[in-house]
């Protein structure tokens, strides 16, 4: 019933397994199982399509309650063993994925009646699907582009927060000062400035940061994922804005420091008024703003 619900929000097979941290044919399998046990064809499909069709809108309808009061019987029945129970599904950007999924990994093995799904995702696109509720929680982080104000929906924790530096392999910068004046003028007008795609919140960063001082890069090229920026950058292929957690994984590439203020914070978010499994969820979200908290800094990151 759960594969049919997402499919139902976002509209293809694709999104739903996205939303739900399975693959697209493990959704696929879970819907013909559900039209197998009630014997009614819930889904339209077409060679590029899968529509949620009257008799599954309705079979929804009729369900709803039954997984509210299925969802509530696990979290009573879990309780009354001292364990929390239900599916949480955490979205996290790329650079704190590996720390986030250590920290779930950690919580599942002490709390085994968990069920807990990771997908990775930009933090717009994370911060979407948490107020729609297709994710529990979100690890996003803010570069401070936007507002200081939390959606009122939202609960936020902070979970750390860290430098933003540029970066640039020593080769490229072999001749320029180790200030980000000295490194930016040897550098913009040669090479390029790796930078990700427009509505990511670290370009609104580069961008802003840039204009503010009357610069502009000759050649620009855009990549989403800051490890990927920092690959590039420790193989001489450009100069990027990145967080210092990121960049010190690379021994080639050296950094200079920023004025400030120049911090990337990286917050756990979750719905004040979510569905489904809220004691499941605000346990997760301590684990994660904890763990998170007290690796800050280190080479996990």
């Amino acid at each position: 019933m759960v594969a049919l619900q997402a499919l139902r929000r976002y509209g293809t097979i694709a999104g739903a397994a996205t939303a739900l941290g399975y693959t697209a044919s493990a959704v696929s399998q879970q819907l013909a199982g559900l039209e197998r046990d009630t014997g009614v064809t819930l889904v339209d499909r077409g060679p590029r399509s899968a529509i949620v069709n009257a008799a599954g809108t309705e079979f929804l309808s009729a369900a709803g309650d039954v997984l509210q009061m299925l969802d509530s019987a696990r979290a009573r029945a879990a309780a009354a063993v001292g364990r929390i129970s239900g599916r949480v599904v955490v979205a996290a950007i790329p650079s704190v994925a590996p720390a986030v999924a250590a920290a779930l990994a950690r919580l599942r093995r002490e709390e085994p009646l968990l069920d807990i799904a990771l997908v990775q995702s930009s933090a717009p696109r994370a911060e979407r699907s948490l107020i729609e509720g297709v994710v529990g929680i979100a690890v996003v982080d803010d570069w401070g582009t936007r507002p200081a104000v939390v959606d009122a929906r939202l609960s936020s924790e902070s979970c750390f927060a860290e430098p933003i530096v540029l970066a640039a392999h020593r080769d490229v910068v072999a001749g320029a000062g180790d200030d980000w004046l000295s490194m930016l003028s040897e550098c913009l007008p040669h090479v390029p400035l790796l930078c990700a795609t427009e509505g990511n919140y670290s370009r609104e960063f580069a961008d802003g940061w840039l204009a503010r001082r009357g610069l502009s890069p000759r050649t620009r090229w855009e990549f989403d994922g800051l490890d990927m920026l920092a690959e590039l950058v420790a193989l001489a292929h450009g100069v990027a804005f990145l967080p210092a957690s990121v960049v010190r994984r690379y021994p080639a590439t050296v950094q200079a420091a920023l004025p400030a203020p120049s911090t990337r914070t990286v917050n756990c978010l979750r719905r004040r008024d979510a569905d489904g499994p809220r004691s499941a969820i605000i346990r997760c979200a301590q684990t994660l703003t904890a763990e998170l908290a007290s690796t800050a800094g280190s080479r996990l990151f």
